[in-house]
């Protein structure tokens, strides 16, 4: 089986996430919370399919964690953990990045996220789904 580089993403939605977060990435570093961006090539079902993932360390036990995919799927976790063990707080969210959204809005998304995580506590991570409810349809859900 051929391999593909994990270079060779060429598509527009994963390509302008990743020039937002290099533009990031360089306003980031006085705050000591770059993202660590991974580019990776999925084989499934005999086909490719491009994903990126994103790692803000905001502190030693903090971090932010978003995955992408090129068809606009996105999985997000955060928290904090607590050092002998549990979370101080734990979120995750994952759907569709919304197709009227672009790079831009995700980084803002994600330094918003990192922002409200400096003050977050465990009874209080709904700030993070206040940040990224309006950015990610979940789809049709039972009533």
């Amino acid at each position: 089986m051929a391999c593909a580089s994990p270079h060779d993403i060429d598509n527009p939605f994963l390509l302008e996430a990743i020039e937002a977060l290099a533009h990031c990435r360089q306003s980031a570093l006085d705050r000591e919370a770059a993202p660590a961006i991974h580019r990776a090539i999925e084989f499934r079902n005999g086909g490719t399919c491009a994903r990126v993932e994103i790692l803000f360390r905001q502190c030693r036990n903090q971090m932010l964690s978003i995955h992408l995919w090129e068809n606009r799927a996105i999985s997000l976790h955060a928290g904090e953990a607590i050092r002998n063990g549990g979370w101080k707080f734990h979120f995750s969210s994952a759907g569709r990045f919304l197709a009227t959204q672009d790079g831009q809005a995700l980084v803002r998304a994600a330094e918003a996220s990192l922002t409200a995580m400096a003050e977050t506590t465990d009874a209080d991570p709904e700030r993070l789904e206040a940040i990224w409810q309006p950015l990610i349809a979940r789809g049709p859900r039972l009533v």
